[in-house]
């Protein structure tokens, strides 16, 4: 059975963790240029993403490409799950970079009307889809 009620979280290193990683400096670096994430086996590509869904029908993954998602402007979710458990996701808001590791399901929902996000991934993306059962959609409720 899908779980369709999820809390909307906050992106942190902890939270984030097993997803990929935050592209920041690390904790108590001290220098200019630190290299994040390293690709040794397969070329990137870059380009820039628009999302305008309101609901999530789907996530997809790429089980051979690590992908950067890189807010550039609006406010987007960004929903995501772990390879053996798409339908265990979880939702963070999308306000800062990230790095997703190889074969993390994945998919967002802007929030916004004009929304830009930056994606890197290796030049030949494989792509997998899981389709929800039910659409996933965004309410809010009171706490």
């Amino acid at each position: 059975m899908l779980n369709t009620s999820k809390q909307i979280k906050n992106i942190t290193a902890e939270s984030f963790e097993k997803y990929g990683v935050i592209l920041d400096f690390t904790p108590d670096f001290e220098g200019s240029f630190e290299i994040l994430v390293r690709e040794p086996e397969k070329p990137w590509r870059m380009a820039v993403y628009r999302p305008t869904d309101r609901v999530c029908s789907f996530l997809e993954n790429h089980p051979d490409s690590l992908e950067s998602f890189e807010p550039q402007r609006g406010v987007s979710l960004l929903i995501v799950a772990v390879n053996d458990s798409p339908n265990d996701y979880e939702v963070f808001v999308l306000d800062k970079p990230v790095c997703l590791y190889k074969g993390i399901w994945h998919n967002s929902i802007a929030l916004t009307d004009d929304v830009l996000i930056r994606v890197n991934e290796n030049l030949e993306v494989e792509c997998e889809f899981h389709h929800f059962d039910k659409n996933l959609e965004i309410q809010c409720v009171s706490v």
